[in-house]
């Protein structure tokens, strides 16, 4: 059961292990990356991988939910540029015991709403410190984005189900179901890509829910070969991340989908996270600001893109951490599993943590080292 994995505490190795032996990786770190380039530490004290980084809509408050079903929020405060550096304060904290697998602000940042391994939409009143079951699925609910335009709350299923709700009553206003199982969802109205089994992408038109119609306007294949691994939106595409190291940047015109999508002049693939070696793409994060983006990988690098330029911007050192085995200090590097800009845009969050990519016998729970760290580094 993936909500219930067992860790399990890999041998010492021995001499003739140590050149291919890697020690165990520290699970949850949610870190700020300062106007210097330097990581800033907002928590390490969180027990399990980060699964999710939220910003609110109006304000720096910044929320991680973790697989140990903590939500965890902090209120972020930039000294950027007379200090260059942020300073995060502890704000508020919840456990719904379920694993947490995203959660989402609403547009008044007092709720939050959190997808839980157990198929629940559990709903968090910030002002009364409740939190309550909004819905029930047969499977779990692994990705939810609130729509400020709408004003409704978009929850994607492993039961092929995306639901909207508005809070006000108990059943969902509307359900479109995929013929696939769902992976990765990300809005950015007008648009919503929805990222499949099969490297399938199914593209909403959120203007089309006024006419109550919640179908996708097209479906497409990934440009890329392997599974995907992340996904985010813009107003009229969405930039997808695979296993395979590479990224991939599509545009939509939604008065004609079908032929934008096969236009190879707009839509092209790049190299992300690659050198020798090939590193999932962990995460990506749309800056709405500044018009560009930022992908994490498994090598625990974090990157800057311009797609409209075609070019990187920025790239950051790789994290590393050290084995808990003093006879053994090997040095390692940390993934980072998720990240986020804030709603200006001039600041992204990381989250670094074990994301699996080296199987079980690397995670120990007593080698935890979860952290958060956010960084000035939206505006370059």
């Amino acid at each position: 059961d993936v909500y219930k994995r067992q860790p399990q505490n890999p041998k010492t190795p021995s001499n003739k292990m140590l050149v291919s032996y890697i020690p165990p990786l520290k699970t949850g770190i949610i870190k700020m990356l300062g106007a210097t380039s330097a990581f800033n530490l907002v928590d390490n004290t969180i027990g399990d991988t980060v699964s999710s980084l939220k910003w609110a809509l109006n304000s720096n408050f910044l929320a991680a939910s973790s697989w140990d079903g903590k939500i965890r929020i902090w209120d972020v405060k930039s000294n950027y540029p007379t200090k260059g550096a942020a300073v995060a304060q502890p704000r508020a904290a919840t456990d719904v015991v379920e694993p947490v697998l995203q959660v989402a602000w609403n547009s008044q940042g007092n709720t939050m709403f959190a997808g839980c391994g157990d198929g629940t939409v559990r709903v968090w009143d910030l002002q009364q410190n409740k939190v309550v079951n909004m819905t029930q699925r047969p499977m779990a609910v692994a990705q939810v984005h609130w729509c400020s335009v709408m004003n409704v709350l978009y929850a994607m299923s492993w039961d092929k189900t995306i639901t909207i709700w508005d809070g006000k009553q108990a059943n969902p206003v509307m359900t479109s179901t995929l013929d696939l199982k769902p992976h990765y969802m990300s809005v950015n109205f007008p648009m919503m890509a929805v990222a499949t089994a099969n490297r399938k992408i199914a593209v909403y038109d959120l203007n089309r829910l006024r006419q109550n119609m919640f179908q996708p306007v097209a479906t497409t294949e990934s440009m890329l070969k392997y599974a995907t691994k992340s996904l985010t939106a813009y107003t009229n595409g969405w930039i997808l991340g695979s296993i395979e190291g590479r990224c991939e940047v599509r545009v939509l015109d939604f008065n004609n989908p079908l032929m934008s999508l096969q236009n190879t002049s707009m839509n092209f693939t790049f190299k992300a996270h690659r050198d020798k070696n090939i590193y999932s793409v962990n995460a990506l994060a749309f800056n709405n600001t500044f018009g560009t983006f930022a992908s994490a990988g498994s090598d625990g690098r974090l990157y800057f893109w311009d797609k409209d330029a075609r070019m990187k911007l920025k790239g950051f050192p790789e994290a590393r951490t050290l084995s808990a085995n003093k006879a053994y200090p090997v040095s390692t590097v940390l993934p980072i599993v998720d990240c986020a800009f804030s709603a200006q845009g001039d600041m992204v969050a990381v989250a670094f943590g074990y994301d699996w990519s080296k199987g079980c016998l690397l995670y120990t729970s007593d080698a935890a080292d979860d952290s958060l760290r956010v960084d000035l580094g939206g505006r370059r």
